[in-house]
């Protein structure tokens, strides 16, 4: 039985409210106090492991309006208020928006001083409660910090396009000017449809993410943008979602100058089950595999993989085991209104004798997280305390050839510290008033880097086989290899100025160090700047 049959069976329909069916953007702040409101509200919040939500999924918080009842002047709402172009009609809506992110900063290790300047629109519709659309555009120009432009250097493309290597989650840079500036777009775009109110079908440019924490061991928003193909079905207290993925490699050879970068393929499905207003669980199960043979010849489409209904595994190891599969296991359980208990284990191979007996398997090959929110700790109002850990042993994620490794444009969909890393870190976001809002976090990551072309299970994208790991090897722990720390500290203060956008002014303060001990980057960085942030993007790893 298949888990769509599992959900028809074990549970009616209940129809969601039907309503525009927009994927609300996922920014984690942003979705912090939609969590802390609909707490705040009494409620626990339903079916929110897979993100973006849908619009129908959400709360008024996040559609607020002004109720003031004071008249402002066109220039005042079109800033503070609404969308800078919204049309309405009895079926349709229409909005454009500019999106930006104006940033100055000075940065310790290279003296010299940063800078932002991205530029962008946002267009969306919608035809009724069953058909909407959205796309964005970024154009970018930066001058960034020393530990961005060491993670460009060591993440190098093929030459297949002019640039030199990606910027975490934004893709391939170009040197401008002298060399010292970035130069990089990117862009996200999805058309949703409704047939039914408890079935949405989108098809589109983006990422996504499953979890309830900062971090995702099963599947993270930190990589570029790919094409996707997402059916969402919801049955009360069953949702089932199904992905399948087209995923890039900028750093495999390519076949050909002129051909464009490798491609892989990934299908994925998450049932999440909410056990009670209380508890939710989830399973995933995923599968990745090559776009083209071991010599580079065109592969025919894996059409069992293709089908949202299977069981993989099974059908998996019918087809000679090609590919990489994984399971996935996610949990939340709200202690109280204001605790909330959540984790997630990803087994990519697990050999259950090896594990018992402790003889540390080079065949154990998983990643854990586990994790605690407190709102409103101590009866403060618009306070929120996070605290996350989460580990993935060597060889995790990796497979015996690149383009079957849980990767996508040089970075991996999972964790983006990849495998082979323990993991800490704190979170502090406070809102005060209704626009003020200061947030603190730690972030420290110990992970074993290869040394002397040796494979110490940290790069997802080595072959899984090469030495000290391979096929029956034992003695292999977590943190092998040469020992890398990272300790990023980061605290920052903002102003809201329009929900509708996320439009804000931010001033910020890292201060942070990197690498081996021979080999260490620090750095402080203080940058000031006014953004519409629609989107994470993760430089703290």
């Amino acid at each position: 039985m298949n888990a769509f049959a599992v959900l028809l069976l074990l549970s009616p329909p209940a129809l969601l409210a039907q309503e525009e069916p927009f994927s609300l953007p996922y920014e984690y702040p942003a979705y912090l106090r939609h969590e802390y409101n609909i707490r705040q509200n009494g409620g626990f919040g339903k079916h929110t492991a897979v993100k973006p939500l849908m619009q129908y999924d959400a709360t008024a918080e996040q559609q607020e309006q002004d109720t003031t009842g004071i008249r402002h002047s066109w220039l005042h709402r079109k800033v503070f208020l609404e969308h800078l172009i919204d049309v309405r009609g009895n079926a349709y809506s229409f909005q454009i928006d500019p999106l930006f992110d104006f940033g100055l900063g000075y940065e310790t290790n290279k003296s010299s001083v940063t800078w932002q300047n991205t530029r962008g629109l946002r267009i969306r519709g919608n035809i009724g409660s069953k058909l909407a659309f959205s796309s964005e555009l970024y154009e970018n120009q930066s001058l960034t910090p020393a530990f961005l432009d060491t993670f460009i250097f060591a993440h190098q493309i093929k030459p297949v396009v002019p640039g030199v290597g990606i910027i975490p989650g934004q893709g391939i840079v170009r040197p401008i000017g002298d060399g010292r500036g970035w130069d990089y777009s990117n862009a996200t775009a999805y058309l949703t449809y409704s047939p039914v109110s408890f079935v949405n079908l989108q098809f589109g440019h983006g990422k996504h993410f499953i979890g309830h924490g900062y971090r995702s061991v099963l599947l993270s928003d930190a990589a570029y943008p790919y094409p996707f193909f997402r059916l969402q079905a919801t049955f009360g207290p069953l949702q089932y979602t199904w992905w399948l993925m087209q995923h890039s490699d900028p750093g495999e050879q390519p076949l050909s100058y002129y051909l464009s970068f490798r491609k892989k393929y990934a299908s994925m499905g998450y049932l999440n089950w909410q056990v009670s207003p209380k508890f939710e669980l989830g399973i995933l199960q995923a599968l990745v595999w090559a776009g083209d043979d071991s010599i580079g010849g065109p592969q025919p489409p894996a059409w069992q993989y293709m089908n949202p209904l299977v069981f993989l595994h099974p059908v998996h190891y019918g087809n000679g085991s090609e590919g990489n599969l994984f399971i996935g296991l996610n949990m939340k359980w709200n202690l109280s209104p204001r605790h909330l208990l959540y984790g997630q284990l990803m087994f990519d191979e697990i050999k259950v004798n090896e594990l018992i007996s402790q003889s540390g398997s080079a065949a154990n090959k998983y990643a854990a997280q586990a994790g605690i929110k407190w709102f409103g700790p101590w009866g403060t109002k618009g306070l929120v305390l996070q605290t996350e850990f989460n580990m993935a042993r060597p060889y995790t994620f990796s497979h015996i050839r690149r383009l079957s490794a849980y990767g996508h444009y040089l970075q991996p969909l999972g964790h983006p510290s990849g495998a082979n890393f323990i993991e800490g870190l704190a979170l502090a976001r406070y809102h005060f008033g209704k626009h003020w809002y200061a947030s603190g976090k730690i972030v420290w990551i110990r992970t074993g880097v290869d040394t002397d072309s040796l494979n110490y299970g940290s790069n997802i994208f080595r072959n899984y086989l090469e030495p000290p790991g391979g096929e029956g090897v034992t003695g292999i722990r977590l943190g092998q290899g040469a020992e890398s720390i990272t300790l990023h500290t980061e605290f920052l203060v903002g102003y809201l100025l329009n929900r509708k956008t996320n439009m804000k002014i931010e001033a910020r303060y890292i201060q942070r160090s990197q690498g081996i001990a021979s080999d260490r980057l620090l750095t402080q960085w203080f940058s000031v700047g006014v953004s519409t942030s629609l989107r994470n993007l993760y430089y703290d790893f």
